[in-house]
């Protein structure tokens, strides 16, 4: 989920795959980077699923296009940092298994 989606009709964007555009009803995508984001709000959730660490540091960025997502912060980062999307980061541990996608890490910019 680290790679962004680009609709090859209208050229809207998601991080999300879909069958078709949500916008237009194309089924087409390329895949681009989303690149750098603007870390717009933070939070601390202290009781959180089953093997996510806790304190669990959540994140909401706007990237590159307008597209918006929110996710784990690797440290204490604060509103205003720029983020990436680091892939492949171990989310949380459970029963079944280890749970890995991306998580914010801070860029300069």
């Amino acid at each position: 989920m680290t790679t962004l989606l680009k609709c090859t009709e209208c050229k809207k964007h998601t991080f999300y795959e879909k069958r078709c555009c949500l916008e237009c009803g194309n089924d087409s995508w390329v895949e681009c980077n989303p690149g750098t984001g603007e870390l717009l709000a933070v939070t601390t959730v202290h009781i959180s699923p089953e093997g996510v660490p806790e304190p669990n540091l959540l994140g909401f960025a706007q990237f590159e296009n307008g597209v918006n997502f929110v996710g784990q912060l690797e440290s204490d980062l604060t509103v205003g940092e720029y983020v990436e999307l680091d892939p492949g980061r171990t989310l949380r541990t459970s029963k079944d298994g280890i749970h890995t996608g991306p998580q914010f890490t801070s860029v300069k910019k």
